[in-house]
């Protein structure tokens, strides 16, 4: 089997994807307004749609862990973290008291 190359870079490779003529016409046009061939243009906004996805996946990964940790915390814990948080509450009452009363 002879195995053509299209002078390809090495690290390249190509895929048929079937798409409408309509959608075709769209990407052309597209491409020559950004300069591009449609295969840089196809990867181009292919890479920038995954990074988004993944920026996007991590940022809720990071939420839901955060949840998770906060769910998990030993309720001992819990209960002193919410008497320094209200501990530095009465703490800033204080203060503005002070400072309507100057």
């Amino acid at each position: 089997m002879k195995v053509r190359n299209h002078d390809r870079a090495s690290n390249k490779t190509a895929i048929s994807v079937s798409l409408p003529k309509s959608l075709k016409a769209k990407i052309q046009i597209a491409a020559a307004k950004e300069n591009r061939t449609v295969s840089n243009f196809i990867t181009h906004h292919l890479e920038q749609f995954l990074d988004h996805e993944r920026t996007v996946l991590n940022s809720e990964q990071a939420a839901a862990a955060a949840a998770k940790a906060q769910q998990e915390t030993d309720p001992a814990v819990q209960a002193i973290i919410d008497k320094a948080i209200a501990a530095q509450q009465r703490i800033i009452d204080a203060e503005q008291d002070v400072r309507k009363r100057a």
